[in-house]
C-alpha cells in the first residue's frame, strides 16, 4: 500500500544522505590540503548533516511503527 508520509520521509532521507555524502567529500579534500580552519568548518557541516540524517531516520522508524505501513516491505501480512 502506498503511504505518502513514508514516501515523503524516505525522500527527505535520500536528500539528506546525498548532502552528507557531498559534505564528506569536501571534508576529505580539506584533509589532503590540511587547511585546519576549512577542515573544522567542513567537519561541523558533516556533523550537522549526519545529525539531520539520524533525526529523519528516527522519524521514519516512528512512522513505520505507528502507521504500520512498512509491514508489506517486511513481508508481514495484516490479519
Amino acid at each position: 500500500m502506498f503511504c505518502p508520509e513514508r514516501a515523503r520521509l524516505l525522500h527527505l532521507y535520500s536528500q539528506a544522505a546525498t548532502e552528507l555524502s557531498m559534505l564528506v567529500s569536501t571534508l576529505a579534500a580539506h584533509v589532503r590540503e590540511y587547511d585546519g580552519d576549512a577542515f573544522d568548518r567542513a567537519w561541523e557541516h558533516c556533523e550537522e548533516a549526519r545529525y539531520l540524517c539520524s533525526q529523519i531516520q528516527q522519524q521514519i522508524y516512528v512512522h513505520l511503527r505507528e502507521h504500520r505501513c512498512g509491514e508489506e516491505v517486511r513481508g508481514i501480512s495484516r490479519v
